[in-house]
């Protein structure tokens, strides 16, 4: 092995060998061939129609643009950082910007708070990633889609995409002809397109068995959910507002905050299966296994979470409380991993909120008179209505600037006529 030699003058010389190697050519090298990234499309999808389209082969192609490393171990459409971008700029003219959006991180504020380079991303379906190989089916597809476009989508990465919003067939997760995951970038490594050009892209087949993914059965899925999937899609890249039964437009990062809460309430745990029981005809779901997330979910199981999501969403607010009390869903749990819960959803929940059944407030004058008072000024019947109509003892405390046992002394010394 060649190592570093030290020269007479203290200098240390690496020989070539040695040298990192660069991440693609430092000068504008156009390829002759550079089709546009279709709309929406995955960029390791535009990759395989790229080298397609340049005749080479998909690990040709990306050693030439990006040298010794290594593309194809890694989750590329979720970590193709600055560098394999701006190579990609250089080969094709295409904007890093643009390339940006056809990313995971591209999603950032439109499904997630925050995309998570190094761990888990909420929505993101996994991969499994082994070397080159997937252990999970972290890449769906629809078949009416294969077949119109040679193209996989970025929405086929989301575990809320279940069904296709254009054809309304349910999006499958594996071959059907071998049950293996799709793993596009593994069907060139024994496809030779220098030999023979294929008729249609070879990504589009599996990589095991060779089926044409193109061609697998398009299985209708209910009308509901495709409406739902619909109205979703052009919520996150159309820009179109998202409505809530009895509340009108919300924001749909909202809007998926509340419905990830849910899923996984009615996919997980004890609560679960008290959820599921309510269900009437039964909702077909299976129960998550620990440890696990909506992620991890096999499709048809997330197509059961999201009907009876949509179930619960057909009658908001009154069945979000009418569930709760039934399954026995304590307000604590129905806020849990919310920093900040949306208004709208505070509001559905206002009929759970706790009221100290130990000490009720026995009013002898009426709500309306103490209530009056309060605003008169008195502070002592202020607290009372606030008591009265079910606020929080900790919400009140702070609004009045209290301790919560004051609070429940004013209310004892009040049922007692020891003031009032």
């Amino acid at each position: 092995m060649t190592r570093p030699v030290l020269a007479e003058d203290g200098t240390v010389h690496i020989p070539p060998q040695l040298t990192p190697p660069r991440l693609g050519p430092p000068t504008r090298v156009l390829l002759p061939v550079r089709p546009r990234p279709e709309p929406q499309e995955l960029l390791s999808s535009w990759l395989f129609r790229l080298a397609q389209a340049n005749t080479q082969k998909l690990h040709t192609l990306c050693r030439t643009l990006f040298g010794e490393r290594q593309i194809w171990n890694r989750d590329i459409d979720r970590l193709a950082g600055d560098e394999v971008l701006s190579a990609l700029v250089r080969a094709t003219g295409v904007s890093a910007a643009t390339l940006r959006l056809h990313t995971m991180p591209g999603l950032e504020g439109r499904v997630y708070d925050r995309h998570n380079a190094h761990g888990v991303t909420s929505w993101v379906l996994p991969l499994g990633l082994y070397h080159r190989t997937r252990k999970r089916r972290g890449l769906q597809f629809c078949p009416a889609c294969l077949a119109e476009r040679a193209a996989f989508l970025l929405p086929w990465r989301l575990s809320l995409s279940v069904v296709c919003p254009v054809h309304g067939c349910v999006l499958h997760e594996a071959c059907p002809a071998c049950q293996a995951p799709v793993i596009p970038h593994r069907v060139d490594l024994a496809a030779h397109l220098s030999k023979s050009l294929p008729t249609r892209s070879p990504h589009t087949r599996c990589f095991q068995c060779h089926f044409p993914l193109e061609t697998a059965p398009a299985v209708p899925a209910p009308e509901r959910v495709v409406a739902w999937q619909r109205d979703l899609a052009w919520a996150l890249f159309g820009d179109a507002p998202i409505h809530v039964r009895g509340v009108g437009s919300v924001p749909v990062m909202e809007y998926l905050r509340v419905a990830r809460l849910w899923l996984t309430l009615l996919t997980f745990g004890r609560k679960a299966e008290r959820l599921r029981a309510l269900m009437t005809p039964p909702s077909g779901l299976v129960p998550g296994g620990l440890g696990r997330s909506f992620d991890h979910l096999d499709v048809q199981t997330r197509l059961a979470a999201v009907q009876q999501l949509i179930t619960l969403f057909e009658g908001w607010p009154g069945r979000v409380v009418e569930w709760s009390r039934a399954a026995q869903l304590r307000r604590t749990i129905l806020l849990q991993d919310m920093a900040q819960p949306p208004e709208w959803y505070l509001d559905a929940l206002r009929p759970l909120e706790y009221v100290n059944p130990r000490r009720p407030l026995v009013s002898r004058v009426g709500m309306d008179v103490l209530r009056q008072r309060g605003e008169a000024g008195d502070r002592f019947c202020a607290v009372l209505a606030a008591y009265g109509s079910g606020t929080p003892v900790r919400e009140i405390a702070r609004t009045f600037d209290l301790q919560p046992r004051s609070i429940r002394q004013m209310v004892s010394d009040f049922n007692a006529g020891i003031r009032g």
